[in-house]
């Protein structure tokens, strides 16, 4: 028997969640047009690209949820099957969806059916679609996850090797974004040492000089004081003397 296991027969050869839907223009059939728009397009075949198995299924994806949530009593998959779940799922998931999954369901699938190494992009860009599709910030108000724009999201039409692509190279940028906020927090670290230790000498200063000029103009006003003060100062920046003052104590 070959090690590569059985072969999908033709019977089967286009019947997966992902057999039909090379892209986002293959939600339409000769039959019938599909009811999503543009951008929920785009999310249910971000999904089904995110969640489905080596056979292009949601199999692996149904079963997962029934292990974590069958049993949570009042949840959307309690006491289901993973054949129940098929028919759920058919009507948000898949070429004949009338409608995305909302949010919450949304975060269920990911957290639990897709692997944790590239779970965060994946609810990343999730997140970001279904903000687009609700003309929001964020996909709910009280969201604080991931976050990320996939790079095809203003494209007319998006395949399945697009979306593959962003995927694959979310972990990439997420590093190299991480390695860029890391250098920024240290530059601003010393920044701000910087820039404390500078206004702590220029207040040391400022005092020693206000001393200064109080014991030489013992009847001169504060107001005087602050201005014969920044007269000196401007003097140290711009090389000019200050102009002579005649005070009377």
């Amino acid at each position: 028997m070959s090690s590569r296991g059985p072969r999908r027969s033709r019977r089967t050869r286009g019947r997966t969640a992902l057999g039909r839907l090379p892209s986002t223009a293959e939600f339409d059939t000769a039959e019938k047009k599909s009811p999503l728009t543009p951008d929920e397009r785009k999310l249910v075949l971000f999904l089904l690209v995110a969640l489905a198995d080596d056979r292009e299924s949601l199999a692996r994806t149904r079963r997962r949820l029934v292990d974590a949530y069958g049993e949570r009593e009042g949840h959307w998959c309690a006491g289901k099957t993973p054949d129940a779940l098929l028919h759920l799922l058919a009507k948000s998931l898949g070429q004949a969806a009338a409608n995305p999954p909302p949010w919450d369901r949304v975060a269920d699938i990911v957290n639990v059916a897709v692997p944790a190494a590239r779970r965060a992009v994946v609810l990343g860009q999730a997140a970001a679609l279904s903000a687009r599709i609700a003309g929001e910030e964020r996909p709910v108000r009280d969201y604080d996850g991931p976050f990320s724009v996939p790079p095809w999201i203003d494209e007319p039409v998006v395949t399945v090797e697009m979306i593959r692509d962003g995927i694959e190279t979310g972990p990439e940028v997420a590093c190299e974004l991480d390695g860029k906020l890391e250098e920024l927090n240290t530059a601003l670290d010393a920044e701000r040492a910087d820039n404390w230790k500078f206004r702590s000498e220029n207040q040391r200063l400022r005092s020693l000089l206000e001393q200064l000029l109080r014991e030489k103009y013992p009847g001169a006003s504060a107001d005087t004081v602050r201005q014969l003060i920044d007269e000196r100062l401007r003097a140290v920046i711009t090389a000019d003397p200050p102009h002579p003052r005649t005070l009377h104590g």
